[in-house]
Formats: structure tokens, C-alpha cells, sequence
């Protein structure tokens, strides 16, 4: 407990200058390699031979030479950015030793000018030991993004077949990071009495094994308990809110509520030991090398080591003001990047899942009401739909109402089509016995009670189904949206192109979808298509990439089965359209869920 309290206390006397260098570095750390590796993934996709990752193509690309060359740039690239850091952190855990202040600033041209030592050439083995050494420096780090880590189906199955190959390199990196525990002191040694990496590697071992070790265990259980702290911090905080929730909503809303729930946790704790938690582990790092350098090495003089700038309070603040000018600038600087970047494709990875697809209720929830119902529109809504779509019809009399065949035959019973029939007859069926007896009495709405009755609850996709017996379907349809002002919340479908010709010739701010078939030829140039609704089966990433270059987006029919769910959401699709909205939502959330998430939504299943 002593080692742990001295080690908080170096932490804290420079705990401010520490906190501002930690946000601004992860910020720009974040900031620089996620387009990089954005880049570096997506080259060695193309590189490789195969469009994107899939359980089919996830093979060969494992398999190709291009993937590694880019894994090894890469984890080069992050153990350059990792040593800055750790150099950093060991600057102001020396400045607290000595009861000095660092200022920010300081500490990273410090660590930058330490990290370049790497580039000479007996100092290149630096890179591998930073890379080996990691769960020691962030493993709260590491716990945390594991919280809300998922790997994808595909890649399970790939680790799955070559389970016993795995296997062997994980017992290989665990052997290698405990046999780099005897050399925990390196990087100290390196930054401070610049050695070389050799002269370090040989001084860490020499104080490792002066003590029997009894410092390496110390920072083992150090990292255990900043670990234990972040799960019980996360655990007392969830379990709370799942209780909650559970006593007061319903089951298929909480479900989701929980999930939201529980991923803003562990993001909030995430971004807090994110902060704290290299600081804090190199800290008890540092804290045990100073009592192992005055244990093994008593000609080794402390005071020898740079002098740090003396701290001038008033120039200290000026300092911190332009860091927080600094970060402003590249915050700025960062979301310009990103826009750019995203705009020429470059940080759209062709391997994950789409997680702001929007989740479309094929005529409502029709797996668990009678189709293009109040009841399915309901029940959509219930079960988390984002858009519902729904057909609509001109009767006799000239009346939009919903369904979707022509015939009545199949879901009001008598034979009849819907332009043969004035809507006030249409009243005196019932649209919902065909289903259940437990919807009988259900009524054919008309589109306008459904717009009122969903009252902007989800969004709408009105599917036109043109008659040879229309009056003015289209227009109709067009004074609608405009009476409602529904030009945010829906589109207009229809597979008959001429009828979204037609919208849009009437009110060209309307948004329209062109319903295919199957995706063939140069139709993304269609002009008045601002989306296309494709059956699933014919989407490609090609067909999806093309479609967002043109600044028009992919809808993909009809969508029920888990697998074809989560291709869907691989291949980038902008909606999926889904008999069932819930178990779609589920599988996206599902995807997402973590440990954590997963082991609640074990008690919230059971306990309900």
C-alpha cells in the first residue's frame, strides 16, 4: 500500500500539467491514426485482391503478404505514438520526483525528441519492446475498449478454423510480455540516462533481479486493480440502471434503452482512465525504479540527470493558454481532415459494420400484425423501427389508402380491386382477421390517419402502387407531404419509375426511391432518383460504393435473416427494409453488445 500511495503522489503534484497533456495527446493521437489506419486497412483490402471482408474473403486476405506488410507499418506507426506518450509520462514522473513543474509543452517536445532516438539504428529493438510491454502501461486502457469491442462473425469463424495457430501466438505474445516484465525499467533508463537500447535493456535486468522480482509483482497487481476497479465501477453503475429500467418500461423498449445505457457507461469511464490510467501505471512503474536504482546501482548519482526548466507560474499559464489554443487548432484542423477525407471515401473502412443504417418496418411490423395496419405501424414503433413503409392506393372515389395489393382478396376477403371499390365500402371489411382473431375488427387506413397516427414517431416510406384506375395518385400524395410538411420524415418509393418522375416534377424537394428488382446498367444516373431500394440478394459494395459517389443512397428489400442482416450492414446499405424491425435492431445492437453489455443482458433476459 505504501509503494501505491507514494505512486499516487508522484501522479498528483503535476496532475494538472499531466491531464492537459494526456486530453491534447489522445485527442491528436486519435485524430492522426484512425484516418491512417483508415487508409493502411482499406489499400490492403484493395491490395490483396478482394473488395472487402467478408467470412468469403477473409481467408484470402490473411493469406496475402500486403496484409502483413501494412500490419507491421502500422504497429509501428502506434509504437511510435505509444513511446511519446510513455517517454512523456516518465519526464513528469521525474519532474514530481524532484518537486519541479513540467508544463505540457514540455513534455511532448520531450517525448518527441526521445522517440526519434529510435531511428538510430542500435535503438531499433525499442519498437518491438514498446509494442510487448503495453498491458503493463494501459491494461485499464485495454479493459476498457474491450468493454465495447465486438469482433465480427466472420473474423470468429476465421479464428475458429485456425483456432490451434492462434492459439500458439497468443502463448507466444503472453510468454514474450511476462519475459519483458525483467525489462519493465528499459524505456526509464533509455529516456533518462540515454543509453542505448542494449546498455537499458541490461540495467533493467540487473535491478529486476537485485530484488527478487518483488517490483514486478507490485506493478502486476497495480494493473489488476485499475482493471477491477473500471469492471466493478462499470458493473455497480449498470446494474443500477438495468434494475431501474426494468421496473418501469416495457420489455422491448428497455431492451434498447439498456443497451444505449450501458455503452455510454463504459464510454464515460473509458474516456476517464483513458486519461488517468497511463499516468497512474507509470507512476507505480517509475515510483519502483527509483527505489530499484538506488538499491542495485549506489554509484548511480539521481541528481545527474537534465535539469528541468524552473518553473515560473506566470509563464506556465501562458503556456497552458496556448496549449488550449493548440488543441482548438487542431481539434479544427482535424474535423476539416475528416470531412475531406470522408468525402473522397478514404475513412469509410470496407470492414465493419454500418452502425447508422436505418432499420425500415416492411409494411409495419407485419411478422407480428396484420400488414399496412395501425396495429403493424404500432407496433413497429414499439419495437424500435426508424422508417415505416407502407403502400398506398387510389380507390374509386379517390381516396389514398394503404395496402399493397391490387386485389383485396388476400387481406380483406372479398374479390375485388382497390380502384373498383369507393372507401366508405372499403369501411365495412375488416383488414386484420386474416391475420389473428386478436386484430379482428382492424380497419384499411387511409394515409392520411397514418400520418397522424405515427405523428412523426418514425419516419415514413410511402410506396406508390399506380393503377390504370387512378384519378391523381400522385398529386394527392405530393399535397400530403406538403400539408403535413413531411419533407424530413419521408421518402416516396415506387417501382413504376414515371410515378417518382412525377413527384418530383411536382415538388422537386421531395425525396424519391426508384424500387428495382435487381441492380444492373448505369441506373445510379437516373435523374429523378435520389435513392435506389434494391433487393438484398443483388446488393454489392460495388453497386453501394458507385450509388454514394453519385450522392445517392442504397435501401435494401426485404432483409429477415440474421446473416443477411449483418451483410447488409457490411456492405454499407443506407436502410435495411425488414419484416421485422425488432430482431433487426437486435442484431445491430447485438453486434455492438460487448462482454459487459452481453453479461447484463443475461440477467435482464432472465430476471425478466
Amino acid at each position: 500500500m505504501k509503494s501505491v500511495r507514494e505512486s499516487v503522489e508522484l501522479f498528483r503534484y503535476n496532475i494538472v500539467n499531466i491531464i492537459i497533456f494526456e486530453i491534447f495527446y489522445k485527442l491528436m493521437t486519435a485524430a492522426l491514426l484512425a484516418p491512417i489506419f483508415y487508409w493502411m486497412l482499406n489499400t490492403s483490402i484493395k491490395m490483396s485482391g478482394v473488395t472487402y471482408l467478408t467470412k468469403y474473403t477473409v481467408n484470402s486476405y490473411l493469406k496475402s503478404p500486403v496484409t502483413y506488410i501494412f500490419l507491421i507499418l502500422f504497429l509501428i506507426i502506434v509504437a511510435a505514438f505509444t513511446m511519446i506518450n510513455l517517454s512523456a509520462m516518465i519526464y513528469a514522473m521525474e519532474a514530481s520526483y524532484r518537486k519541479d513543474k513540467i508544463n505540457p509543452l514540455e513534455l511532448l517536445f520531450k517525448g518527441l525528441k526521445n522517440t526519434l532516438r529510435i531511428l538510430y539504428y542500435k535503438n531499433t529493438p525499442m519498437v518491438l519492446y514498446i509494442l510487448i510491454i503495453l498491458p503493463f502501461t494501459g491494461a485499464s486502457v485495454l479493459s476498457a475498449s474491450l468493454m465495447s469491442f465486438s469482433i465480427p462473425d466472420y473474423l470468429k469463424s476465421y479464428f475458429t478454423i485456425n483456432r490451434d495457430l492462434f492459439t500458439v501466438i497468443l502463448l507466444v505474445y503472453i510468454i514474450l510480455c511476462f519475459i519483458s516484465l525483467t525489462l519493465i525499467y528499459t524505456l526509464n533508463f533509455f529516456t533518462l540516462r540515454k543509453q542505448t537500447f542494449k546498455e537499458a535493456a541490461r540495467s533493467s535486468i540487473k535491478c529486476v533481479m537485485n530484488n527478487s522480482f518483488k517490483y514486478i509483482f507490485g506493478i502486476l497487481i497495480f494493473n489488476i486493480l485499475l482493471t477491477v476497479i473500471l469492471y466493478l465501477l462499470s458493473g455497480v453503475f449498470a446494474g443500477i440502471a438495468t434494475a431501474v429500467i426494468k421496473m418501469i418500461v416495457p420489455y422491448r423498449q428497455a431492451y434498447f434503452i439498456i443497451n444505449s445505457f450501458i455503452e455510454t457507461i463504459n464510454l464515460v469511464l473509458y474516456v476517464i482512465f483513458a486519461l488517468v490510467a497511463t499516468p497512474l501505471a507509470y507512476a507505480y512503474i517509475c515510483n519502483s525504479y527509483y527505489k530499484n536504482v538506488s538499491d542495485t546501482f549506489e554509484d548511480m548519482d539521481l541528481e545527474e540527470i537534465e535539469e528541468y526548466e524552473e518553473y515560473n507560474p506566470a509563464r506556465s499559464r501562458r503556456r497552458e493558454r496556448l496549449v488550449i489554443i493548440v488543441v482548438i487548432l487542431v481539434a479544427l484542423t482535424i474535423d476539416a481532415t475528416y470531412l475531406i477525407l470522408e468525402e473522397k471515401n478514404i475513412i469509410n473502412i470496407n470492414a465493419e459494420y454500418l452502425e447508422n443504417a436505418t432499420v425500415t418496418a416492411h409494411r409495419g411490423d407485419s411478422v407480428n400484425a396484420p400488414e399496412n395496419t395501425l396495429s403493424a405501424f404500432e407496433n413497429a414503433i414499439e419495437n424500435q423501427a426508424d422508417v415505416i413503409e407502407l403502400d398506398v392506393r387510389q380507390t374509386m372515389d379517390g381516396e389514398i389508402i394503404i395496402m399493397h395489393d391490387e386485389s383485396l382478396k388476400r387481406t380483406v376477403g372479398i374479390d375485388k380491386k382497390v380502384g373498383e371499390i369507393t372507401y366508405d365500402e372499403l369501411l365495412e371489411y375488416d383488414a386484420g382477421s386474416w391475420f389473428s382473431e386478436n386484430f379482428e375488427g382492424e380497419k384499411v387506413p387511409t394515409l392520411r390517419e397514418a400520418v397522424e397516427f405515427i405523428d412523426g414517431r418514425a419516419g415514413l416510406n410511402i410506396e406508390l402502387k399506380p393503377a390504370d384506375t387512378d384519378i391523381n395518385l400522385e398529386e394527392q400524395v405530393v399535397e400530403i407531404v406538403q400539408e403535413y410538411d413531411l419533407y424530413k420524415d419521408c421518402v416516396v418509393t415506387s417501382s413504376d419509375y414515371n410515378a417518382i418522375r412525377n413527384v418530383k416534377l411536382l415538388d422537386e424537394d421531395i425525396k424519391t426511391v426508384y424500387v428495382m428488382s435487381i441492380a444492373v446498367g448505369e441506373f445510379y444516373n437516373l435523374q429523378y432518383a435520389d435513392a435506389f431500394s434494391i433487393k438484398y440478394d443483388y446488393i454489392t459494395t460495388a453497386v453501394v460504393k458507385e450509388a454514394h459517389k453519385k450522392g445517392k443512397e442504397i435501401y435494401a428489400w426485404t432483409v429477415n435473416s440474421d446473416d443477411a442482416i449483418k451483410d447488409m450492414m457490411l456492405k454499407g446499405v443506407d436502410s435495411i427494409i425488414t419484416d421485422n424491425p425488432y430482431n433487426t435492431k437486435r442484431v445491430i445492437y447485438n453486434y455492438k453488445d460487448s462482454f459487459m453489455t452481453s453479461l447484463f443482458f443475461k440477467y435482464f433476459n432472465e430476471g425478466w
